[in-house]
């Protein structure tokens, strides 16, 4: 993504990284950050209620940071929905859990939306 690679090629590989058993939670983000920053929300609709129920990872060593899965996650997750119309429920519950973690104007104004 840094390099600015076709998006094609950008989503394949988060595909293929969601697609091990084991997947990383950060995959699951960075879908639906480059789908909102390129305005293909399709392809991060298939992936919220995965990226929802998906439990923050363990391991501190596997954190880039807590603000990424406690807020950025729940926020992106909002936002799709909004935009989509789909998951709407999800989409509340994620905007409350953002507004808990971060409590920023945007999401304030968001969860009106809901």
């Amino acid at each position: 993504m840094l390099i600015k690679k076709p998006l094609d090629i950008i989503f394949k590989y988060l595909e293929m990284a969601i697609d091990r058993i084991d997947p990383p939670i950060d995959a699951y983000i960075y879908i639906l950050k480059v789908s909102i920053e390129n305005n293909c929300i399709d392809k991060a609709v298939p992936h919220i209620e995965k990226l929802f129920k998906l439990k923050k990872p363990v391991n501190e060593s596997t954190l880039i940071s807590n603000k990424f899965y406690d807020y950025t996650r729940y926020n992106l997750i909002s936002i799709v929905c909004l935009i989509s119309g789909k998951y709407m429920d999800i989409g509340k519950q994620s905007c409350l859990i953002a507004i808990k973690h971060s409590n920023l104007p945007n999401d304030l104004n968001n969860i009106k939306l809901f």
